[in-house]
């Protein structure tokens, strides 16, 4: 998957950055939020 960028918006696969040792990831449906913590 490559980034895109929209107006006003940035999307980046970031799926290599959550495998990371410790990461957690977690996602709000209600304001499709995704959250990485490292």
């Amino acid at each position: 998957m490559r980034g895109s960028f929209t107006p006003g918006r940035v999307c980046l696969p970031i799926g290599w950055l959550a495998r990371a040792p410790g990461a957690k990831t977690s996602w709000d449906n209600a304001t499709q939020t995704a959250t990485l913590e490292l």
